[in-house]
Protein backbone atom coordinates (compact mmCIF):
# COMPACT_ATOMS: atom_id res chain seq x y z
CA UNK A 1 0.00 0.00 0.00
CA UNK A 2 3.27 2.50 0.76
CA UNK A 3 3.93 2.39 -2.96
CA UNK A 4 0.45 3.70 -3.76
CA UNK A 5 1.06 6.55 -1.70
CA UNK A 6 4.57 7.25 -2.54
CA UNK A 7 3.27 7.49 -6.36
CA UNK A 8 0.18 9.59 -5.72
CA UNK A 9 2.86 11.66 -4.10
CA UNK A 10 4.74 11.84 -6.95
CA UNK A 11 2.54 12.56 -9.24
CA UNK A 12 1.54 15.89 -7.13
CA UNK A 13 5.10 16.71 -7.10
CA UNK A 14 5.67 19.39 -9.99
CA UNK A 15 8.49 20.73 -11.92
CA UNK A 16 9.51 24.17 -10.74
CA UNK A 17 10.56 26.83 -13.43
CA UNK A 18 13.79 28.45 -13.38
CA UNK A 19 13.40 31.68 -10.92
CA UNK A 20 15.46 33.26 -8.25
CA UNK A 21 12.55 33.13 -5.63
CA UNK A 22 9.71 30.68 -4.99
CA UNK A 23 6.46 31.91 -2.89
CA UNK A 24 5.23 29.55 -0.68
CA UNK A 25 2.49 27.92 -2.74
CA UNK A 26 4.85 27.52 -5.60
CA UNK A 27 7.08 25.55 -3.38
CA UNK A 28 3.38 23.56 -1.79
CA UNK A 29 2.81 22.51 -5.39
CA UNK A 30 6.13 21.62 -6.42
CA UNK A 31 6.73 19.21 -3.22
CA UNK A 32 2.94 18.19 -3.46
CA UNK A 33 2.75 19.32 0.58
CA UNK A 34 0.27 22.19 1.91
CA UNK A 35 1.37 24.98 2.06
CA UNK A 36 1.07 25.07 5.92
CA UNK A 37 3.03 22.00 6.32
CA UNK A 38 5.95 23.89 3.94
CA UNK A 39 5.63 27.15 6.33
CA UNK A 40 5.73 24.68 9.71
CA UNK A 41 9.06 23.12 8.41
CA UNK A 42 10.31 26.25 7.63
CA UNK A 43 9.78 27.12 11.15
CA UNK A 44 10.90 23.60 12.85
CA UNK A 45 13.44 23.61 10.49
CA UNK A 46 15.02 27.10 10.58
CA UNK A 47 18.60 26.37 10.68
CA UNK A 48 18.66 25.03 7.70
CA UNK A 49 15.83 26.26 5.83
CA UNK A 50 15.98 30.23 5.74
CA UNK A 51 13.44 32.03 3.18
CA UNK A 52 13.90 35.27 2.52
CA UNK A 53 11.18 38.03 3.40
CA UNK A 54 9.73 40.62 0.87
CA UNK A 55 8.25 43.88 2.15
CA UNK A 56 4.97 42.22 2.74
CA UNK A 57 6.39 39.65 4.99
CA UNK A 58 5.83 37.09 2.41
CA UNK A 59 8.08 33.91 2.21
CA UNK A 60 10.81 33.62 -0.82
CA UNK A 61 12.67 30.32 -0.90
CA UNK A 62 15.89 29.91 -3.19
CA UNK A 63 16.41 26.69 -5.19
CA UNK A 64 18.73 25.52 -2.50
CA UNK A 65 15.88 25.88 -0.01
CA UNK A 66 13.74 23.91 -2.15
CA UNK A 67 16.12 21.22 -2.17
CA UNK A 68 16.60 21.34 1.89
CA UNK A 69 12.70 21.26 1.57
CA UNK A 70 13.03 17.81 -0.70
CA UNK A 71 15.02 16.39 1.64
CA UNK A 72 13.21 17.22 4.73
CA UNK A 73 10.22 15.81 3.04
CA UNK A 74 12.25 12.74 2.29
CA UNK A 75 13.10 11.98 5.52
CA UNK A 76 9.68 12.67 7.31
CA UNK A 77 7.81 11.26 4.44
CA UNK A 78 9.93 8.24 3.09
CA UNK A 79 12.48 7.42 5.53
CA UNK A 80 9.68 8.11 8.86
CA UNK A 81 12.07 10.23 11.16
CA UNK A 82 10.67 12.30 13.14
CA UNK A 83 11.44 15.81 13.79
CA UNK A 84 14.12 15.73 16.07
CA UNK A 85 15.66 12.83 13.63
CA UNK A 86 15.17 14.65 10.83
CA UNK A 87 17.33 17.27 12.19
CA UNK A 88 19.91 14.76 13.07
CA UNK A 89 20.12 13.71 9.53
CA UNK A 90 20.37 16.97 8.03
CA UNK A 91 22.87 18.43 10.49
CA UNK A 92 25.37 15.15 10.05
CA UNK A 93 24.90 15.46 6.37
CA UNK A 94 25.93 19.22 6.72
CA UNK A 95 28.94 18.21 9.05
CA UNK A 96 30.16 15.38 6.36
CA UNK A 97 30.57 18.25 4.04
CA UNK A 98 34.49 18.42 3.09
CA UNK A 99 34.44 22.27 1.22
CA UNK A 100 32.00 24.92 0.73
CA UNK A 101 31.59 24.37 -2.44
CA UNK A 102 30.35 21.35 -2.28
CA UNK A 103 26.99 22.51 -0.32
CA UNK A 104 24.30 21.67 -2.79
CA UNK A 105 25.35 17.93 -3.24
CA UNK A 106 24.70 17.16 0.09
CA UNK A 107 21.51 18.92 0.71
CA UNK A 108 20.42 17.29 -2.63
CA UNK A 109 21.53 13.88 -2.32
CA UNK A 110 18.57 13.02 -0.45
CA UNK A 111 16.21 14.47 -2.66
CA UNK A 112 17.75 12.27 -5.52
CA UNK A 113 17.81 9.08 -3.67
CA UNK A 114 13.85 9.73 -2.92
CA UNK A 115 13.12 10.50 -6.74
CA UNK A 116 14.79 7.07 -7.50
CA UNK A 117 12.89 5.40 -4.71
CA UNK A 118 9.91 6.60 -5.99
CA UNK A 119 10.16 5.84 -9.59
CA UNK A 120 11.30 2.12 -8.44
CA UNK A 121 8.64 1.78 -6.54
CA UNK A 122 6.48 3.04 -9.57
CA UNK A 123 8.27 0.76 -11.68
CA UNK A 124 7.53 -2.23 -9.28
CA UNK A 125 4.07 -1.45 -9.17
CA UNK A 126 3.69 -1.70 -12.65
CA UNK A 127 5.55 -4.84 -12.76
CA UNK A 128 2.73 -6.29 -10.73
CA UNK A 129 0.32 -4.89 -12.28
CA UNK A 130 1.46 -7.01 -15.53
CA UNK A 131 1.96 -9.62 -13.53
CA UNK A 132 -1.48 -10.20 -12.80
CA UNK A 133 -2.29 -10.55 -16.47
CA UNK A 134 0.11 -13.04 -17.31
Amino acid sequence: MMTTTTTQQNEAETELPKKVYYTVGEVALALGESESCIRFWGKEFASFVKPHRNKKETRLFTPRDISTLRSIRYLLREKGLTIAGARESLAAARRSKQAPEQTDICDTSLAVKAEVICRLQDIRERLLLIEKYL
